[in-house]
């Protein structure tokens, strides 16, 4: 009966035809891509996951990441052509790897598959029913809302369908740059060659693939949320349950783990920063907002009409200043719908933090010589994402990179026994500069990856010699960034690296205005630390006489496990792995939108904007861990409550066998749970304002198709002189030429103009390359160690 569940997404195929027409063909192709991609990777993914749905969702984004980065290295390591049948090839092989081999032992059996037949136990085809099913609905709704907007010439579009129209061009990696004749794309774009891998593999163009990679973006990223929460409950944080307890016990943990999933998806994908519940014009604090800016308690002005990117550009605008900000989120960039670099590996991101979770887990392990180093399999897998995320978007490199350093310090602290000892300090400060200097002085690939190894050997070895959580850590950390590097070494071996100069920062955020973004979820991780801080506190126990002995036994525990110290109470609050994992996670959240005040990285934007790239790339990812970390407070709060009801129930404190009444600790956590719930509002405040002023009415009777050709043939362009629409007809007519007669990519010549403007259109829809195209874009790419001045070097 549980088999049925798998039924569940097919009833999404009606509602499709429905609402999509013709378009519907397209979204099940698509549908199909993704699935059947996860379906090879999924025995890897189950022996990681084997709770829940069994892997199935993390299969999805690990099948993605995996499977096109694969064929994406090979094509910069030989003559792999991008070409379906290829492509195909290397799937059906990559299949027969994965499914025929174990996993973790070079012995060819069928050991991979023996986890997916225990199935049953886990009531896993419920979950996995459930999970495609929503997958399906979300990518659904947004592919519908890209038929309400298809357009592609504004913000970043141009640049995005323009890598994606010469990526399928190409038949060999790295891909012509369509704006620089002669020159390859000099940025981290495997994101788009993985919506292109996509593409090429359902057949489908890319001006109508742009649609369909942009609308499964937030559809595998709220089930790749949902799949955290679901996996912290299931996998780490596993309610007491016992055999007398029945259906109520069940439906209680049911009950935890749907609000963990629901509401870190919720969170992440679909909510926003607090910026519209407090500034919005029906927000319910709209007047204590006027209140508050009327004392000067809060800077800038609630006067004007709340538009839905002004949450993205407050710092800097709201009063205006000279330093600029940008600080978006994941609702936003769906919203806005650029395929950009950190909207792509969003979904990466997302597959790595499983990944994390799966390794928490397992039980973080320091590894006793270099030979247990080098066996160990998430160290090879982690820093196969991290390599990932150095061709798609750098910045989530350095991120994540540090997170799971701050994840086995954790871990490490607990295994050891000492977080940190005077003696450790030096030496992890010595392991970070072995790899940091490395890092930051050596551009050349080639040199610095043996550097990298001898580092990774150095650091191992002289973190042998202390014994604590943060030289443990530094010993481990240098293997993992050489094995990224590594992976990576194809593509960086093409690739001319951006300039890395780090600068002190000059101008800061007022705490206020940092407090109206990001104010809630700090509070809610903060609540939650709060808790787990004071929970450790033991009530007082109504005592019987003769005392009962499992009475005695918990009374003794009372007495002998209040905290005498801040370290002993911080080691009691982390003492389950779920609570150390959602902490370092949540550090790291806070860190990052501290990190923007304090320094930046120096790039050809200055003046106002001097510091606004550094706080958008931090702070996005900071949204999309503190989010994680809130959606799964009040589920944690609620399987504490039930473990200490499951507790008392076995532990009769009188005569009458009655189960002991919620005492004052279970009422005051429930009440803190629902605090979390309620605040739940803020963030969900934002596309409750801002969808229809940018989508409008989310009727059926707006959809207008995918095809951003036929609307760009209509539009009056802000670059041609007068008011006529239509004036692009002819353009439009010479790009479907073009994409249907020439084969290869020879140079087009065509006018220059601005960017974020018309110009260089027939590059950008076509994958043919001009001679120059939008000159800020290509200084940013072009500026590198060798090329300090690009724009006057290189561009113009």
């Amino acid at each position: 009966m549980r088999r049925t569940w798998l039924f569940l997404p097919f009833a999404v195929i009606p509602a499709a035809f429905w609402l999509l027409g013709n378009d519907a063909l397209l979204f099940l192709a698509w549908w199909l891509a993704i699935t059947l991609n996860g379906l090879i990777w999924w025995p890897l993914a189950a022996r990681l996951l084997p709770a829940g749905d069994h892997g199935w969702t993390l299969a999805k984004g690990m099948g993605l990441a995996l499977s096109s980065g694969s064929a994406f290295l090979l094509h910069h390591l030989s003559p792999f052509p991008f070409k379906r049948g290829w492509l195909i090839a290397l799937l059906l092989l990559t299949a027969i790897i994965i499914w025929s081999m174990n996993i973790w032992q070079p012995k060819l059996t069928g050991a991979a598959v023996k986890p997916l037949l225990n199935i049953e136990k886990n009531n896993s085809w419920s979950y996995i029913g459930i999970m495609e099913t929503i997958f399906a609905l979300a990518l659904l709704f947004w592919l519908f809302t890209r038929g309400l907007k298809p357009e592609l010439d504004s913000l970043e579009k141009f640049m995005n369908i323009g890598f994606m129209n010469s990526i399928w061009r190409s038949e060999s990696m790295p891909a012509v740059d369509m704006w620089f004749s002669g020159g390859n794309i000099n940025y981290y774009y495997f994101g788009h060659y993985a919506s292109t891998w996509l593409a090429r593999l359902t057949n489908i163009r890319p001006i109508i693939a742009y649609q369909l990679a942009m609308a499964s973006l937030p559809a595998l990223s709220i089930v790749l949320s949902a799949a955290f929460g679901l996996h912290l409950m299931l996998s780490l944080r596993k309610p007491v349950i016992s055999n007398n307890q029945g259906r109520f016990a069940k439906l209680y943990k049911s009950i935890a783990v749907a609000l963990a999933a629901v509401s870190s998806g919720l969170l992440l994908v679909i909510g926003g920063n607090q910026h519209a519940f407090i500034y919005s014009d029906k927000s319910p604090v709209r007047r204590l907002t006027s209140f508050l800016i009327s004392k000067s308690i809060l800077p800038g002005s609630n006067e004007d009409a709340f538009w839905f990117a002004n949450s993205t550009r407050y710092i800097g605008y709201n009063p205006e200043t000279t330093d600029k900000t940008i600080h978006e989120f994941p609702y936003y960039s769906y919203l806005v719908a650029d395929l950009h670099a950190h909207v792509i590996n969003l979904v990466f991101v997302l597959s790595l933090l499983l990944i994390i979770l799966a390794f928490v887990k397992r039980g973080p392990s320091i590894s006793k010589n270099i030979r247990d180093l080098l066996r160990q399999p998430y160290y090879y897998l982690m820093s196969a994402f991290l390599a990932i995320f150095m061709m798609a978007n750098f910045w989530d490199f350095i991120i994540y990179f540090a997170l799971i350093c701050l994840v086995m310090w954790i871990f490490f602290s607990r295994t050891t026994g000492r977080a940190v000892t005077l003696a450790g300090i030096p030496i992890f400060l010595l392991q970070s500069a072995l790899v940091m200097i490395v890092f930051l002085k050596i551009s050349n690939p080639l040199l610095a990856l043996p550097l990298y190894l001898a580092a990774a050997i150095i650091n191992y070895l002289i973190g042998k010699r202390v014994s604590d959580g943060l030289s443990s850590a530094g010993s481990h950390m240098g293997w993992i960034f050489f094995l990224a590097h590594l992976f990576a070494l194809p593509f960086n071996l093409e690739f001319e690296p951006i300039a890395k100069e780090i600068a002190i920062t000059v101008a800061r955020s007022p705490i206020s205005q940092l407090w109206v973004l990001w104010g809630a979820h700090i509070a809610a991780g903060t609540i939650y630390l709060l808790w787990l801080f004071f929970r450790q506190r033991r009530p007082k126990l109504r005592r019987t006489f003769p005392p009962l002995p499992q009475q005695t036994e918990l009374a003794i525990e009372s007495e002998t496990s209040i905290p005498n110290s801040i370290k002993q109470a911080v080691t009691a609050a982390m003492s389950d792995p779920a609570d150390r994992l959602l902490a370092a996670i949540f550090l790291m959240g806070v860190f990052l939108i501290v990190l923007p005040e304090l320094v930046y990285v120096v790039d050809i934007y200055s003046g106002d904007f001097k510091r606004a790239n550094t706080m958008f790339k931090f702070t996005y990812q900071a949204f999309v861990l503190l989010s994680l970390v809130w959606g799964c407070t009040a589920a944690s709060i609620l399987t504490y409550v039930f473990n200490m009801g499951s507790r008392g129930h076995s532990l009769m404190l009188n005569h009458t066998n009655k189960k002991n009444k919620l005492g004052s600790r279970s009422i005051s956590s429930l009440v803190i749970a629902g605090l979390l719930i309620v605040m739940v509002l803020i963030p969900i405040w934002y596309p409750l304002s801002a969808t229809k002023q940018w989508l409008g009415p989310l009727s059926r009777d707006r959809y207008r198709g995918l095809d951003a050709l036929e609307l760009f043939a209509l539009k009056d362009s802000a670059n041609i002189s007068g008011s006529s629409p239509g004036e692009l007809a002819a353009d439009v007519s010479a790009i479907k030429w073009l994409n249907e007669n020439v084969v290869g990519q020879p140079v087009v010549l065509e006018s220059f103009g601005d960017s974020y403007t018309d110009y260089e259109r027939i590059s950008a829809f076509t994958g043919l390359p001009t001679i120059i195209g939008w000159q800020t874009h290509e200084w940013l790419w072009r500026t590198s160690e060798e090329n300090p001045d690009a724009f006057s070097t290189v561009v113009v």
